[in-house]
């Protein structure tokens, strides 16, 4: 078979937008057979477990063998939101202390595509879910569960949040 041939950063493109493209029509599917309140439920479970996936295979594939404070855990972030996360989103986090950094989403490709799918007030935001399970694949877990609510953004709030290490 022949074709054009990608480069890399294509090709991470597409699979990239492929792998949410199939995580959206899952919800989709879960929300019409199961109902909303199941479908958030099940979609934060899910993101949790992939969360953890995620940290570590990409701490493996950087031989990362600890990760031990919230700078290291910050550069395990960027590189896992390079890798991971499509543009548009605009994440900035920043440490507070030894045990602790803000996460500000200025821009979130979630909450776009819960407005463009019509009903952003009843979505579960399942974005910290995952984070968290960043966290715990890194080994270096959150001190508390992030909470289920509503996307902040799509009640008009700012998405900002102070997360704290166990």
């Amino acid at each position: 078979m022949s074709g054009v041939p990608l480069g890399e950063v294509e090709q991470k493109e597409i699979v990239r937008r492929c792998w949410y493209s199939h995580d959206g029509h899952w919800f989709t599917s879960a929300v019409a057979e199961l109902g909303m309140a199941a479908a958030n439920r099940l979609n934060r479970r899910a993101l949790r477990a992939q969360g953890v996936t995620e940290a570590r295979r990409l701490r493996k594939a950087l031989g990362l063998k600890e990760v031990g404070s919230v700078s290291d855990f910050l550069g395990l972030f960027d590189a896992l939101a390079s890798v991971l996360v499509p543009a548009p989103t605009e994440v900035r986090v920043a440490p507070l202390g030894e045990r602790s950094y803000e996460i500000c989403v200025d821009r979130c490709f979630v909450h776009e595509t819960v407005v463009r799918a019509g009903n952003p007030e009843a979505y579960e935001c399942a974005v910290f879910d995952r984070i968290a399970g960043w966290h715990e694949g890194a080994g270096l877990p959150l001190d508390e569960e992030p909470p289920g609510r509503r996307c902040v953004k799509a009640m008009g709030g700012e998405c900002r949040r102070v997360l704290a290490l166990r």
